[in-house]
């Protein structure tokens, strides 16, 4: 669905983006053991800023 509609690329595994989805999940449920509680508005800034690297002033 999300690929239809032209929200996710063509160019990532389906099974690769589940698997990034079931970590990123998992990460967020072990937080509060390690920093307290989280409201999910942290996990969205932090994807967020990760998502915004851009890859070209890296190489």
């Amino acid at each position: 669905m999300h690929r239809d509609i032209g929200l996710l690329g063509s160019d990532v595994s389906a099974d690769h983006v589940v698997r990034t989805l079931i970590a990123t999940a998992r990460g967020f449920i072990a937080q509060p053991a390690m920093f307290g509680d989280a409201e999910p508005e942290v996990l969205e800034n932090g994807l967020r800023g990760l998502m915004s690297m851009d890859l070209q002033k890296i190489s």
